[in-house]
């Protein structure tokens, strides 16, 4: 065969049966008027697709469409940090354990303010506070405490707490409340007797006194209240000092004093609104994180704590005097008696 019938061959049309001709056809034909329906609907959808252009790029481009989401994620965390929780421009709670801090908090977060624990909770998972936290506070500090119970002296660097408020109350008091909040989910006949609570203390502070990296134990709960009110240098670090004594007055003084519509026990901040209904959700979620028993009256949390047949005038004299040496400063400094009514035994 020559090469030219091979040309030919190559070049040759190829033409498909009359029969199958007839039958494809018929199917590309199709009528004007739906022709000009089809191409009215398709420059329709086509215009509505594009009249908003960023849906538009979200539908058309996956990659496109996770930039979007990520953008989105961005916005809301420089939102969440620059209105709740950057420090510089709201007034700040120090959380002081065993002193009324979870009162303060659940009030705070009803009210749309983001402070103690739920202030970490929340901002810590923000893209710009995890860095900003990491300036503060080591993860070495971290690990051994709450972030929300870190004394401000303990912090790496100053500036965080500009305009602060805290809680304090009677040594005495507060290790008998410490005792009851351990006892929780624990308690027994035992744990709640006199003997038990006084062995229990006594043996905390003499623990305390050791030094040696005990400082932190109990999750820092028995720091003395002065070394969150003073740093090292006998600066004050808490600007405004309540007392868990009188804490609905002085909270709703100070309050008012920064004119902040919010306050301790009233039965007017019952109701709700559309916008404190996030911060009242946050504060549900936090009460089911810390495990608590509460009970709301007004905007006041009442704790029910284990051994309520325990109290302050059951210490004995040995536990009187260790934590007057502990908590010297705080009797001093927080201006605190150190005398205590006659030792009482619990009634048969």
């Amino acid at each position: 065969m020559d090469k030219m019938s091979l040309s030919s061959r190559k070049h040759r049309v190829r033409t498909k049966p009359e029969s199958q001709v007839e039958v494809v056809v018929p199917e590309l034909e199709m009528d004007a008027e739906s022709q000009r329906r089809n191409q009215t609907e398709q420059s329709q959808v086509h215009y509505h697709t594009k009249s908003v252009l960023p849906f538009y790029f979200y539908r058309r481009c996956r990659r496109l469409k996770a930039i979007f989401v990520f953008l989105i994620i961005i916005y809301i965390g420089y939102w969440i940090n620059y209105s709740f929780c950057d420090t510089r421009f709201h007034l700040q709670f120090i959380h002081i354990p065993k002193t009324g801090g979870t009162t303060v908090t659940r009030v705070a977060a009803h009210n749309g303010y983001l402070w103690g624990s739920v202030h970490w909770y929340v901002c810590s998972y923000t893209p710009f506070y995890y860095f900003e936290t990491r300036k503060y506070l080591s993860s070495k500090t971290i690990s051994k405490m709450r972030p929300h119970h870190v004394p401000p002296r303990d912090f790496l660097a100053e500036g965080y707490f500009r305009d602060s408020f805290c809680v304090v109350r009677n040594p005495f008091d507060r290790i008998r409340s410490e005792y009851q909040f351990r006892a929780h989910g624990t308690q027994t006949s035992e744990t709640c007797t006199v003997e038990n609570m006084n062995k229990t203390i006594q043996r905390w502070l003499r623990k305390y006194q050791q030094g040696r990296g005990q400082r932190y134990m109990n999750f820092g709960h028995l720091i003395p209240q002065s070394e969150f009110v003073w740093d090292e240098n006998n600066k004050q670090t808490c600007n405004q000092i309540l007392r868990n004594e009188q804490l609905r007055v002085d909270f709703n003084q100070l309050m008012e004093a920064h004119n902040i519509d919010m306050k301790i026990g009233s039965d007017s901040d019952n109701s709700q609104t559309s916008s404190n209904l996030l911060f009242e959700f946050i504060s549900n979620v936090y009460v089911r994180w810390t495990n608590k028993n509460v009970a709301v009256a007004g905007n006041r949390m009442n704790v029910h704590k284990s051994c309520p047949n325990l109290k302050t005038s059951y210490l004995d004299e040995k536990t009187r005097a260790l934590i007057r040496q502990v908590y010297e400063d705080d009797f001093r400094k927080l201006n605190y008696s150190i005398d205590f009514p006659s030792y009482l035994p619990p009634k048969p």
